[in-house]
């Protein structure tokens, strides 16, 4: 639930400016936004997280792990796109060298469009 949240109030490059309790002078402190109280209380509002004994430390817990993991998913991301072009890249190459060769028969199987 706290990374559903957390995916419709924020685009990634914001939480990467965040860390959950700030680390010297490159990160911002993410427990003193507005937004970490709201999370919180609107999570707790749950059913099944109001009646846990320690339901504010997954919360929090949870927001930790976000807040790492996001550099590296927008890494991610960014070298899957960089792999796409240059498969692409070498899709129209190969139909401009043979352009009756259809391009599933040239990659044995492997589709691209």
């Amino acid at each position: 639930m706290v990374k559903r949240i957390m995916a419709i109030i924020f685009i990634p490059e914001i939480l990467c400016e965040f860390s959950y309790s700030g680390r010297g002078n490159k990160k911002r402190p993410f427990e003193k936004l507005l937004v970490n109280k709201i999370i919180f209380e609107s999570v707790l509002t749950i059913k099944k997280f109001a009646t846990a004994d320690n339901a504010a430390n997954e919360i929090e817990q949870v927001i930790k792990c976000v807040l790492i993991q996001t550099p590296f998913k927008i890494k991610d991301k960014l070298k899957m796109a960089r792999n796409l072009l240059n498969l692409r890249f070498l899709a129209g190459i190969l139909r401009m060298l043979m352009p009756e060769t259809p391009i599933a028969e040239m990659w044995r199987g492997a589709e691209v469009n």
